[in-house]
């Protein structure tokens, strides 16, 4: 009989409506466990997904793994008129450094591989194309 630690995973995700009722979940080693999130991000891309992987194979630390899951689980959710104007009051009367306003105004210039060069309409239209219905982040994988 194995020693190893074993992880209850629930089949069906929570996140995507799964319950912790004994048919969804399943006993897996924490290898078993990682390699099972790693399939369900590769197959559905869902942050959740990765960050569990990562996190059980100890590529994240806790920390991090928190700090992560609080970024991603806002996203997209509208802020309430008191959240914004505390954020406001916060910020108000801060200055940038220099380095900051450098890097500010390096950024507002658009593809550094461009060399400033003007884009014309064509390759605008191109990358509109190109980018339309793209859902990019570094925890959300491309699914097709």
């Amino acid at each position: 009989m194995s020693t190893k630690t074993l992880h209850n995973h629930h089949i069906v995700p929570k996140y995507m409506g799964g319950t912790d009722e004994p048919s969804n979940l399943v006993k897996l080693t924490i290898e078993e466990h990682a390699e099972a999130h790693k399939i369900l991000w590769e197959k559905h891309g869902n942050w959740q997904d990765y960050l569990a992987w990562q996190g059980l194979l100890n590529r994240i630390d806790k920390e991090e793994l928190l700090r992560l899951k609080s970024h991603y689980s806002n996203i997209g959710k509208n802020k309430s008129p008191e959240h914004r104007q505390k954020i406001s009051d916060t910020l108000k009367g801060r200055k940038p450094s220099e380095e900051t306003k450098k890097k500010m105004s390096e950024s507002r210039k658009g593809n550094q591989n461009r060399k400033g060069k003007p884009m014309s309409d064509e390759l605008k239209g191109l990358y509109s194309q190109r980018l339309t219905g793209v859902k990019r982040g570094p925890y959300r994988k491309q699914v097709t």
